[in-house]
């Protein structure tokens, strides 16, 4: 019998096999075929193992699956065979016993050997005593509080840690453990990007400092959060929403909000968007109500738990900093040195603390709960991979041509071009004056809106339609008051740099450029607005991404 020779080839095999990735079947087809060589598989493994061909894809000098690994192990903190389906599906098809040789080469354990564990207890206790001095973690409950030292630390050991927190700090510990069980409505939706629920916290507003956020209800997973100044505005709203939607290329199908005013144009700029990118099952175009639903803040489940969480994980200890505060005349609201001072220090304090908890939150695994309908697991992996969970990416993606339209969402430059471009409030002004037609009592819809105005809040409308018109009405003519807003701070601008020229006491100076400071930075808010929703100051999309 004929030996077969296959050294004169081994080049041509190693790329196939690692450059090509084809299966050994495929390569002996290849060798029949165009060299007339026949072998057989047992003698082609021979052959590469004599050779010290591999057979698997190197991904030692890949940095960027290091860098996932590590991420994965950190901050997601998964189990091996969740991080192999997230690494197959980000493209790197990688096996358990590979992928646990890789993460042990690089230090990452996820057990901590008996004979460590003395020096890993004293490592917690030495890390956990310095976090609660800096006063962040004493609200954390269990899961939280482990995730927290585990990404940090990369501490290893929930039930001895949290063993250790609550031996030596018990007073923090036990009223956490005390609390009631809150027992909440349900929502059912088949997947992520399903239904956003969207709204504001409004407890630190007294202080000036304004929060807002977006949850995926299917995953809870924290979509976008914004901390600042304006955070709750008819414009601010949008503009959020806008940029989440250019960051992510997809929107979802529902967005549930409360009736606040600041939703106005979010729910005209998010059904511009949805009626370019998809339409009902029966090809007919979508309405108001299949994109944007409104309801109070008590139906608005998902956001007002999510907000239960962060109060009593972060929030409500600096509510009660800043009541003391305001209750010993440390911070006068009506000053505005101290309105400028305030915001200076505390807003970035806020927004570093607010990442971390959402960063924790988008991490933290969900228990298996008795209730069917809530999907357990962490918020990321069941937001970015919804096939493992069994659910269904519902989102619809934007194409060039619809994400053309997100430059026209966020400010209109005038009350005219405003009231043409927020169809659905038009829409239900129009849908109002034909029901009122029909019923033999037509609306005027150039009345003037003062008159709307003086006669609804003397409960002189003559129905309810005619109620619910001057409603939509005030709401439009809002953005109208913001423009004349932006010119009196423009024109109060240039009388502030006169008088600065012309003042001579310092004092005078002083209160002077404290204003301007304050006046500027109103008008750099609305520059942005007009400018696009790039770079927004206090706004975090996909935290921990």
């Amino acid at each position: 019998m004929r030996a077969i020779n296959l050294k004169p080839y081994t080049e041509q095999i190693r790329e196939w096999l690692q450059e090509d990735s084809l299966s050994h079947n495929e390569i002996i087809r290849l060798l029949a075929d165009t060299h007339d060589i026949t072998v057989s598989n047992r003698t082609f493994r021979a052959f590469l193992t004599k050779h010290g061909i591999s057979t698997m894809r190197r991904y030692d000098a890949d940095l960027a699956l290091t860098k996932r690994i590590k991420y994965l192990h950190y901050e997601v903190q998964c189990s091996d065979d969740e991080s192999v389906f997230m690494l197959t599906e980000d493209g790197w098809p990688i096996s358990k016993r590979r992928l646990q040789r890789m993460r042990l080469a690089l230090g990452l354990k996820q057990r901590v050997p008996g004979a460590d564990r003395e020096q890993m207890d004293a490592l917690m206790a030495e890390k956990l005593a310095y976090e609660m001095e800096q006063g962040q973690i004493e609200d954390l409950g269990k899961h939280h509080l482990y995730r927290f030292m585990r990404s940090k630390y990369n501490i290893i050991g929930r039930e001895r840690l949290y063993a250790i927190a609550r031996t030596n700090y018990s007073e923090v510990i036990e009223p956490r453990r005390q609390k009631a069980k809150r027992h909440r409505g349900k929502i059912i939706v088949p997947g992520p990007n399903y239904c956003l629920s969207m709204d504001g916290h409004c407890k630190l507003e007294k202080w000036g400092i304004q929060i807002y956020a977006a949850i995926d209800v299917y995953s809870r997973h924290i979509v976008w959060i914004y901390i600042g100044i304006t955070g709750r505005s008819q414009v601010s709203v949008p503009t959020q929403y806008v940029a989440a939607a250019a960051h992510k290329g997809v929107i979802p199908f529902v967005i549930r909000s409360d009736r606040g005013a600041e939703t106005t144009l979010a729910a005209a700029a998010h059904w511009a968007l949805s009626k370019a990118a998809r339409t009902k099952p029966d090809g007919t175009p979508i309405t108001l109500d299949d994109a944007f639903r409104h309801g109070t803040s008590k139906e608005n489940v998902s956001i007002e738990m999510w907000w239960n969480q962060q109060t009593r994980s972060m929030l409500g200890r600096w509510r009660q900093y800043f009541e003391s505060l305001s209750n010993t005349d440390q911070y006068v609201g009506g000053r505005l040195a101290h309105r400028l001072a305030f915001l200076a220090v505390y807003i970035p304090i806020i927004r570093n603390e607010s990442l971390e908890f959402v960063n924790l939150w988008n991490h933290h695994r969900i228990r298996r709960q008795k209730d069917e309908h809530i999907v357990h697991g962490r918020p990321y992996q069941l937001y970015n991979y919804p096939s493992q969970s069994g659910g269904v990416d519902c989102g619809a993606y934007l194409d060039a041509g619809n994400t053309a339209n997100l430059s026209e969402c966020p400010r209109p430059p005038s009350p005219e071009q405003f009231y043409r471009a927020n169809e659905p409030l038009r829409e239900a002004m129009a849908n109002l004056r034909e029901a009122n037609v029909a019923a033999g009592s037509p609306l005027d819809l150039d009345m003037d809106h003062v008159a709307f105005r003086e006669r609804d809040a003397n409960d002189e409308a003559l129905n309810a339609e005619e109620r619910t018109y001057a409603r939509l009405r005030r709401e439009l003519l809002h953005h109208a008051n913001e423009i004349e807003n932006h010119d009196v701070h423009a024109a109060r601008q240039q009388e502030i740099y006169h008088q600065i020229g012309q003042a001579e006491d310092q004092e005078e100076v002083a209160v002077l450029w404290q204003e301007l400071r304050a006046i500027q930075q109103e008008l750099q808010y609305a520059n942005d607005n007009e400018n696009g929703p790039e770079n927004i100051e206090g706004l975090l999309i996909d935290p921990g991404l």
